[in-house]
């Protein structure tokens, strides 16, 4: 999943934040649990060494504990795509060729590939206009704008080709945008498995924008 929650307090104390998060530098892996440290079972988490677990528990669960698989995963991707090719490539370039899609996102693709879904059953008047600041702020976004709202609703930053197969010409890929009961502190959130994104019915316009792009630009910093 994507967004943060821009409620919780900036600068919380040691012992709220320790209650918060009881959390030690292990994690359990297929019913084993697996420390990312020295004693990492009984080094408890606190503000100061915060960074060092997320790192760790990171590596832990997505690289050592599944590393026998990467090493098999590369293997094989490399029996069908010699090294020589790949030599040169960006991780984004290699999505890019492996997506089949294109870089360019348009409006009026985005356009036809979201819907809205009024979870909190506001008035009709509301949710129009709600939808023409959406669509408004959309439309003025950069092409690399555009990329990053689609990165931050589905995980990939890239839009697969279109589908031929029938008679009509149709979008492999839906959009859900979800609508939230108001709060100024809560930033958009996404649900990348589902395709969602859930943004609080903002008071204003300027308040939609600003919450949109501090949501999308958190994904610079790990944090979508």
């Amino acid at each position: 999943s994507s967004g943060i929650n821009a409620e919780w307090p900036l600068r919380p104390g040691e012992e709220e934040f320790v209650e918060v998060y009881p959390c030690q530098f292990d994690v359990e892996v297929n019913g084993v649990i697996r420390e990312f440290r020295e004693n990492g079972s009984t080094t408890s988490l606190t503000k100061n060494n915060v960074e060092d677990y997320i790192e760790g528990y990171s590596m832990e669960l997505m690289v050592e504990s599944v590393k026998q698989e990467l090493i098999a995963l590369k293997s094989g991707f490399t029996s069908i795509m010699p090294r020589h090719i790949l030599s040169g490539l960006t991780a984004e370039d290699l999505t890019l060729i492996l997506s089949g899609g294109s870089g360019e996102i348009s409006y009026e693709r985005l356009y036809n590939i979201v819907s809205f879904a009024n979870t909190i059953g506001c008035s009709q008047k509301r949710l129009d206009q709600f939808k023409r600041w959406f669509w408004k702020i959309v439309k003025e976004m950069s092409n690399i704008e555009r990329q990053q709202l689609l990165y931050f609703a589905t995980g990939s930053s890239t839009l697969p080709p279109l589908d031929h197969t029938s008679d009509i010409t149709r979008d492999r890929i839906s959009i859900t945008v979800e609508i939230q009961h108001d709060s100024r502190n809560a930033l958009p959130m996404a649900s990348t498995c589902g395709q969602r994104i859930s943004i609080p019915l903002y008071r204003s316009f300027s308040m939609l924008k600003s919450k949109l792009f501090l949501a999308l630009h958190c994904l610079s910093y790990g944090l979508g």
